[in-house]
């Protein structure tokens, strides 16, 4: 199976979680919103999402370890600025020391490299898109 850095990625942000958990801070926020390379089919605009896209890709770092750079979208919804951020910060929360392994692979680290508010146009609502740098491994 080839490696796949964004299924890694989404299934980390996709886990529901025990109480008192990152993950589940994040459903609550989000439900099942959560996808790859693009929203899906639809999608209203008034709903908070998670949207992960895989930019430079692929750079093995040893024996199936590849780090490599995302762009995680945290859609607002109705709530704005504030709600996009809320989203962004839990999906921080969800990947700062997160360890897991899913059923595509594992997660060795992910640091948060930046991050931007902005207006999408397309749904005219407000996105925090954050820039992250990610190890992941295979399983």
């Amino acid at each position: 199976m080839a490696h796949d850095g964004v299924k890694i990625v989404t299934e980390a942000l996709e886990a529901t979680g025990a109480v008192g958990t990152p993950e589940l801070a994040l459903y609550t926020l989000v439900g099942g919103r959560v996808s790859m390379h693009q929203l899906p089919g639809g999608y209203r605009n008034e709903e908070t999402a998670v949207l992960v896209k895989g930019q430079a890709m692929s750079r093995l770092q040893g024996p199936a370890v590849y780090e490599d750079r995302y762009a995680i979208e945290c859609y607002g919804g109705s709530q704005g600025p504030a709600g996009a951020l809320a989203v962004g910060q839990a999906v921080e929360l969800v990947l700062h020391d997160n360890t897991s392994t899913f059923n595509s692979g594992g997660i060795m680290q992910a640091s948060l490299e930046t991050g931007t508010l902005f207006k999408d146009p397309d749904t005219r609502r407000w996105v925090y898109r954050a820039t992250y740098r990610i190890r992941t491994t295979e399983v």
